[in-house]
């Protein structure tokens, strides 16, 4: 281990602002993102598991920069299956929500109750089991509209979710595409995504998300290697500003654990982030690739552009590395905030 962390020397921050766009797969364009089909868009999904995203923003900006040829009923088709799965994460607006897209392998944490006695009382009946229309509860004591509102305050709390992400556009007001097809020469059936996307509002069918299957332990384990797989080089800021730890205190322990085993590295691999940092195999390699090639004699040319929502993970400013000084407004990694990264610095805010 000592010979090893001998071997690396520090990079500067702004080496970390390329590292993270490239293992990550965000291409400079949207719709140029270095992953391809649904199999890029699992891998997507993998880096991405338990990041709050807006739901306005996951399929407009983040996931096309990172799957080249992304289109939603690849999501759609993703979740229907069990391969992936979805849960809020908070309301921002009457048209905007976070959303979290998780592996449909790995445990879900727990989460608080829910916000409201009608709401808990909701949860109890669909914990008998099965999907549920809004119109499915309705009864006496609850209309279908009532019920339709408590459902979303239960999806928004992550307790709630669909087998498709229909009712989450219609909820931002997004319009589902569909291509016209010449005639078939026989009836075919509709795809499954095409039916849930025309009924999405009364039609969708909810579910229980199951949460909190694995002891404490266990999770912590599975959240930290989620993590790793995100981040490639993992700092204690980076950390900080992730919601699936509660502090650096308990990644740590696993951390370290990892590192004795020889499955991680640790060492002082990006200046200033403290001698707390840890990678995975191959990260480093990368990490330092990028800056000797940023470094490399005779380069000419200008940085490409890289467009990102600011709570992008793939945007290390506000998160792993502090903001720039700026004039005037003050950056975050709020909903509809963008940054541009040219060469792995922060250029523009928007």
């Amino acid at each position: 281990l000592a010979a090893l962390r001998a071997e690396v020397e520090p990079v500067p921050q702004r080496a970390l602002g390329r590292f993270l766009p490239d293992w990550q797969h965000v291409a400079s364009e949207p719709g140029r993102g270095g992953l391809r089909g649904i199999d890029g868009l699992v891998s997507a999904i993998d880096q991405l598991a338990g990041v709050p995203i807006p739901a306005s923003m996951l399929e407009s900006l983040v996931l096309p920069a990172r799957v080249a040829d992304y289109r939603p009923e690849m999501l759609d088709e993703l979740l229907a299956d069990g391969t992936a799965r979805w849960s809020g994460a908070g309301q921002i607006s009457d048209r905007d929500g976070w959303v979290q897209l998780w592996p449909g392998d790995v445990g879900l944490p727990s989460v608080d109750d829910p916000p409201s006695p009608a709401a808990g009382a909701l949860l109890d009946r669909l914990r008998s089991g099965g999907a549920w229309r809004a119109a499915d509860l309705a009864d006496t004591a609850l209309t279908e509209a009532e019920a339709q509102r408590l459902i979303w305050e239960l999806a928004w709390a992550g307790r709630v979710s669909t087998d498709s992400f229909a009712a989450v556009r219609q909820w931002c007001g997004q319009k589902v595409q569909r291509r016209v097809r010449a005639p078939a020469p026989r009836r075919r059936m509709l795809p499954r995504t095409i039916v849930a996307a025309a009924h999405a509002g009364g039609g969708v069918r909810w579910a229980v998300l199951p949460r909190g299957e694995l002891g404490p332990a266990d999770q912590r384990v599975q959240d930290v290697g989620l993590l790793l797989g995100r981040h490639g080089v993992l700092t204690k800021p980076a950390v900080v500003n992730e919601p699936l730890v509660a502090s650096f205190a308990q990644a740590y322990q696993v951390l370290t654990a990892l590192e004795e085993r020889g499955t991680i590295r640790r060492g002082y691999f990006v200046e200033g982030l403290g001698g707390a940092q840890f990678a995975l195999p191959g990260a480093v390699e990368r990490l330092r690739e990028l800056q000797a090639a940023h470094d490399a004699p005779g380069r000419t040319g200008p940085s490409p552009v890289i467009l990102l929502a600011s709570c992008d993970p793939g945007n290390p400013y506000g998160a792993a590395l502090a903001w720039p000084e700026l004039e005037g407004h003050r950056p975050n990694r709020a909903a509809g905030s963008m940054v541009l990264l040219a060469g792995g610095e922060l250029i523009a805010y928007l």
